[in-house]
């Protein structure tokens, strides 16, 4: 489990490249209030080219499910962490 978590924290941290993790960006839209599921559903979407986003397209191509799941529960984790629901 650990070494899901910090794979997960490893992939969250190049959407930080792109994502502000502080929420503040405004071209790019946050991740930083997004539950599990959610994030899993919008990258399931880029992957499948339902959304219009080709940089996210690719991103999602590149990553296995586990890497999805893995990045998402990081990522809702650190959102439950912050006190939000």
């Amino acid at each position: 489990m650990a070494a899901e978590a910090s794979h997960g924290a490893q992939i969250a941290a190049a959407c930080a490249s792109c994502h502000d993790p502080g929420g503040r960006g405004h071209a790019i839209p946050p991740i930083t209030s997004l539950d599990e599921q959610t994030i899993i559903k919008f990258m399931h979407n880029y992957r499948a080219s339902e959304s219009s986003s080709h940089v996210m397209h690719a991103v999602a191509l590149s990553l296995s499910e586990e890497e999805i799941a893995a990045v998402a529960r990081h990522l809702a984790a650190n959102v439950r962490h912050r006190g939000r629901p």
